[in-house]
């Protein structure tokens, strides 16, 4: 049985008294301010062996007033969301970058020219770009990313 919980930990999460197989936070723990007391209470609600996945945007210097506006606090560093995870007590399975054509045309229009997403830019790069360089990231990960993905276990 899968249950969804839309929801901080701390707003709602830990009420629930359970523990989970696993949570995903896929462009949230951006928007946290204190990422790492959220990290623990992640920690506190998963089983041995549960897993956090977690999608979040890299590269500090892509930060632009687009990413103040929609309410994040960071891009990360992997090394830092590496860090941050482990520091909350997990083991880290795999952290890699995505989205690596993404970076220039971010940096470019969002911290250049202070551009603001549209819809239809969204759905062109999506519809466009993401298939194949989905299929070509998840063969051969990039060095970098204007995103990163990190699979880690509760011990």
């Amino acid at each position: 049985m899968v249950e969804c919980f839309n929801a901080f930990f701390g707003d709602d999460a830990l009420n629930r008294n359970q523990a989970f197989d696993a949570v995903l936070y896929a462009n949230v723990l951006e928007h946290v301010e204190k990422d790492a007391d959220e990290l623990r209470m992640v920690r506190g609600t998963l089983r041995p062996g549960g897993k956090l996945c977690v999608f979040v945007p890299a590269m500090p210097w892509l930060f632009s007033e687009f990413d103040r506006t929609i309410g994040h606090f960071r891009r990360y560093t992997r090394r830092e969301l590496i860090s941050r995870v482990q520091d909350a007590g997990f083991t880290v399975d795999r952290c890699i970058h995505l989205d690596s054509l993404g970076v220039v045309p971010w940096y470019v229009v969002f911290v250049l020219m202070k551009k603001t997403l549209s819809g239809g830019n969204v759905s062109l790069y999506d519809q466009c770009v993401v298939p194949w360089l989905r299929r070509i990231e998840g063969a051969i990960p990039p060095p970098f990313g204007k995103n990163l993905l990190l699979v880690a276990t509760a011990p």
